[in-house]
């Protein structure tokens, strides 16, 4: 009876369990499904890293990398670029199941159930990859009810996320010691290499880190990271991921590490990027090649003369930057070396004179071969002269800016005028150019404004690459690049015909007032290369001239791409909208039957100006007007030192020229006074250096040179 009450009993309780635990299971599914749509996963938290930044060149070479705003140095990369031994290396040691299961395995979980109650402590740990990344992503203490949200949320990421994803975002942000996250970050510390370059034992060394990255790093606890590493191997045998006799010849490698030193390469280029002066994403536009290159001809080129230098080297076709050196020595503090002079606003010179010319040739306003006039210019407060201080009266277009005259550049400013010019230059890039015209006037065109090198080079990257449509027409860009390009401007830099190693490259420089600024700008279909020498601060530098100092320079560098690219670069073919005509070579206009010498010009049909020589050249040859008869002057003598006597009172000079009609004398560029050639004058004067030149009406001059002591 006893024993019969006894079994009524159990089986009550049983029926009551039974009823209790289909109850309490009913309201855990739905507490689960509440919880579910109530809290869902934060999938946000996992779109991005707390990365650093790593700055590439084209090619994918760092440049330099930072660390994260925690400190970290994570590099992130998508798992294709994880390596072969690195992700199934990951997989054994820590998720063998992780193929298979749906966030949590629950086979681990049952194993570590019963071995905590049998052993009354921690056996093993039911961690999967998933839960793993939860905890990673959003850290919590290890407590159990943290173990159970991270359950929870590796349920719910796996309905989102695949198992490659999961997998990546595991491998970028699993701890490797130090400050070290993700494989990449820890493949380079450790082995100097990229994840795909791992062998099967690095892959396993650093697969076992994880799990206790401060008590197994191999540069400071070898031993126990061995024992790990080799643990790996053997997991990958029984996951059945390598053979055998595989992970035994890896068990027997010792640990070799090559720590790595992070690069810091093209300073200047990545300092403008970080510091946001320069737009670009991690993955750079530079090319670490032409980077090398250029940063190794800049110490071979070094000046005497001044101490800062800045190179740009850009894709014609884009404006990308494909090298840029801000300072000879980055780390030479006391020459500025930090400075980046590339982005610095500096005079242009006379960089920006072919733009004006190939305005005037899209307006029709002027033809390469017109004749333009080289005559002192006197205006209020402005006397503006060529660099050498002569005049050459009479001239053409082309060779006025082969020499870089300044006044027939004034005269092109004033035939296209000075807010157009100034328009175009600023939409061409020169932002830098913000004043109004009144502000820069007619010195605009000989450096009058600021610009930076590597918007002055982006600029002469659109003359490169002129489409139709653009602000400049393919036709005026050809003859600009054409007059710039010719066999004689090597002589001006060499002293020699054109060597056949240097490309044929079109190029022109510049030189600031007092010799501040050096420019030179060389370009073809493919590539800009542009150069500035000077001083960072400003002060002005004694003989320092575009031609001497910055064209050898530039051009060396084209030397030096061509070989790289192992052809020779070449200007392009004219473009269909030029055509060539007949010219009289005194009057630059088209020629008609009286003319007595004639030459070939390009010109843009319908849009050059048609206006004919008619006869004016012949009527001029038979009639010599005395405008055209070159003057001579009789004193002072080129070359005549003075001495000043100290019992003279106002002393002076007498200047007295041959020649007819009126006469006009420049002194240091200033205008003195007007004369006849029957007029001797008296200049003042005091203790220095006098370039004194004598002009006609026509432009025709004489120049000499006098010291007074």
């Amino acid at each position: 009876m006893l024993e019969t009450k006894r079994i009524a009993r159990v089986k009550a309780l049983v029926h009551n369990l039974t009823r209790w635990s289909g109850w309490m299971g009913i309201v855990g599914v739905i507490l689960f499904a509440t919880a579910w749509f109530w809290f869902p996963f934060p999938i946000e938290n996992f779109r991005q890293y707390d990365a650093s930044r790593c700055i590439t060149d084209r090619n994918g070479e760092i440049l330099r990398t930072t660390l994260s705003p925690q400190g970290q140095r994570c590099l992130p990369i998508p798992l294709a670029d994880a390596g072969k031994w690195l992700p199934v290396a990951i997989v054994a040691t820590e998720d063998k199941r992780f193929r298979r299961h749906h966030g949590v395995d629950f086979l681990a979980l049952s194993r570590a159930i019963g071995q905590l109650a049998w052993n009354r402590e921690v056996i093993s740990g039911a961690s999967t990859i998933s839960t793993q990344l939860v905890r990673l992503a959003n850290p919590r203490p290890r407590t159990l009810p943290s173990k159970i949200i991270e359950a929870f949320r590796a349920l719910q990421m796996e309905t989102i996320l695949s198992k490659d994803e999961i997998l990546e975002q595991y491998l970028n942000r699993a701890p490797f010691g130090s400050n070290l996250v993700g494989i990449r970050a820890a493949s380079l510390h450790y082995f100097s290499k990229e994840p795909t370059d791992l062998s099967l034992t690095e892959a396993s060394l650093l697969a076992g880190l994880p799990q206790s990255p401060s008590r197994l790093r191999p540069d400071r606890h070898p031993q126990s990271a061995k024992k790990r590493r080799d643990h790996v191997l053997e997991r990958m045998v029984e996951c059945r991921f390598i053979e055998k006799d595989r992970s035994k010849a890896s068990i027997q490698m010792p640990i070799l590490l090559e720590p790595w030193t992070p690069p810091f390469l093209a300073p200047h280029f990545v300092d403008s990027i970080l510091q946001g002066k320069l737009n670009l994403p991690s993955q750079t536009t530079l090319d670490l090649h032409f980077q090398k290159l250029t940063e190794d001809l800049i110490t071979r080129h070094s000046s005497d003369k001044a101490h800062g230098t800045g190179v740009v080297i850009l894709d014609a076709a884009n404006g990308d930057i494909l090298a840029m050196v801000g300072s000879p020595d980055y780390r030479n503090k006391r020459g500025a070396g930090q400075v980046n002079v590339t982005l610095a606003q500096r005079s242009p010179g006379s960089t920006l004179k072919p733009f004006a010319y190939a305005l005037a040739m899209d307006r029709g306003l002027l033809t390469p071969e017109e004749i333009l006039k080289d005559n002192p210019l006197n205006l209020p407060g402005y006397q503006p002269k060529n660099f050498d201080g002569n005049f050459r009266g009479a001239v053409s277009a082309r060779q006025a800016l082969i020499q870089s005259l300044n006044l027939p550049a004034i005269e092109i400013l004033r035939r296209i005028g000075q807010k157009s010019f100034l328009e175009t230059m600023q939409g061409l890039g020169l932002t830098t150019l913000n004043e109004t015209r009144d502000h820069y006037g007619l010195n605009l065109i000989l450096g009058g404004g600021e610009v930076r090198l590597l918007d002055l080079a982006r600029a002469y990257a659109k003359l490169a690459q002129a489409k139709p449509g653009d602000t400049i027409s393919p036709e005026a860009a050809f003859l600009v690049a054409k007059i710039l390009s010719g066999n004689e401007r090597d002589l001006a830099v060499f002293g020699h015909a054109r060597n056949e190693r240097i490309p044929r490259v079109a190029w022109k420089t510049g030189t600031s007032a007092r010799n501040r600024d050096a420019w030179t700008i060389a370009w073809d279909q493919q590539y800009v290369v542009g150069v500035w020498r000077g001083n960072p601060d400003g002060s002005p530098c004694p003989n320092l001239t575009g031609i001497q100092d910055a064209a050898p320079l530039a051009l060396e560098i084209f030397t030096e791409i061509s070989d790289h690219e192992s052809k020779n670069i070449h200007l392009p073919q004219p473009p269909l909208g030029l055509a060539k005509r007949t010219i009289c070579s005194q009057t630059g206009l088209p020629a008609d039957a009286t003319c007595l010498q004639t030459i070939m010009d390009w010109y843009l049909p319908g849009i050059s100006k048609t206006s004919s020589c008619k006869g004016d050249c012949l009527s001029k040859a038979n009639n010599p007007s005395p405008a055209h008869t070159s003057p001579h002057i009789i004193r002072p003598i080129n070359g005549q030192t003075f001495a000043l006597l100290s019992d003279r009172e106002n002393p002076s000079l007498a200047l007295e020229a041959e020649g007819s009609g009126n006469l006009y004398w420049f002194v240091n560029g200033s205008f003195f006074r007007k004369s006849n050639a029957k007029e001797i004058l008296q200049l003042p004067l005091e203790p220095g250096i006098y370039e004194i030149t004598c002009t006609t009406d026509e432009g025709h001059a004489d120049f000499v040179r006098i010291v007074v002591e």
